[in-house]
């Protein structure tokens, strides 16, 4: 398998025990305020996404408790847990329990997988978020 080449990331808390989450596709959940401000980042928390929603990252240190530190991967080749077999040149959307997906024609993708892998194996993609 590729080696994972992240060229951005994120740390923010944890919306509760994400470390059965590791390589599972995030979100941000809670209020966002509109100011510049260090608060505004702990506005959000990070959760796992789920079916149809907006991808921010990949966890990466998934937090043990609400509140606790999880970093997150946001840009560059990274991985991700197949929720079903995936071939290179798959589009990307999230699953259930943040699991990579192939995403159809006209649904909102977060990556393009490089290598192929069955259901369950983590496989390398690249992440673009324009398409998220």
């Amino acid at each position: 398998m590729s080696a994972i080449k992240p060229t951005g990331s994120h740390a923010g808390p944890s919306a509760r025990d994400l470390t059965a989450f590791q390589w599972r596709a995030a979100k941000l959940v809670g209020s966002a305020s509109s100011n510049d401000t260090a608060k505004t980042e702990n506005d959000q928390e990070i959760d796992v996404a789920a079916a149809g929603d907006h991808v921010i990252g990949i966890i990466f240190y998934p937090g043990d408790r609400k509140g606790a530190r999880t970093t997150l991967h946001t840009q560059g080749r990274l991985k991700v847990k197949a929720g079903e077999a995936l071939k290179a040149g798959d589009k990307l959307k999230a699953g259930v329990d943040g699991v990579g997906m192939k995403a159809a024609a006209n649904d909102k993708s977060f990556g393009t997988v490089l290598e192929a892998g069955p259901i369950g194996a983590t496989v390398p993609f690249e992440f673009d978020h324009s398409t998220a």
